[in-house]
């Protein structure tokens, strides 16, 4: 969690039984949007925060080990001097509108190591001449975090464009 603070992100881990009150800093004066896989519990934590809405919910399936699907429509709502909009689920993520060498844009934490890549254009995998991979490899950047970007470039340089 320290590094995403560093980054300026705060996370909040909750469950059913948590105190979904702890969001409402973030929410005030805010518009956030709820948004995840479907059935991990966006709808129960907004029932606890605005009890009167009185969303649908389900009991945890036994087979996913999570919630089902139950919310179908975005909604928006007032709440803390802000809003915060609900949104259904979703069972994987789409990258078509992303180049590869765009995605680094969205790592901030990356910027000012790549100032110590050999070329100007480095995407972030090339070994040896990549100040990003070598601050991963010095643990200044999070493995994972590496990871997931490499994943994700991975995923939109395969992408069949039609164009």
């Amino acid at each position: 969690n320290y590094y995403y603070k560093y980054l300026g992100i705060n996370i909040y881990y909750l469950d059913k039984f948590g105190d979904a009150n702890i969001l409402l800093n973030e929410i005030k004066d805010n518009l956030c949007i709820f948004t995840g896989q479907s059935g991990v519990g966006k709808s129960t934590i907004l029932n606890k925060l605005i009890p009167n809405i009185n969303h649908e919910t389900q009991e945890i399936s036994k087979a996913l080990g999570r919630g089902k699907h139950t919310t179908r429509e975005t909604t928006l709502y007032p709440l803390a001097g802000g809003y915060i909009i609900d949104s259904p689920g979703f069972s994987s993520l789409e990258y078509n509108i992303l180049y590869k060498e765009d995605l680094k844009k969205y790592y901030p934490d990356f910027i000012n190591f790549s100032e110590t890549c050999k070329f100007s254009n480095c995407d972030h995998n090339t070994p040896g001449i990549c100040g990003v991979i070598k601050n991963v490899q010095a643990k200044v950047i999070l493995k994972s975090r590496y990871d997931n970007y490499l994943n994700f470039y991975n995923q939109i340089k395969n992408i069949k464009r039609k164009y």
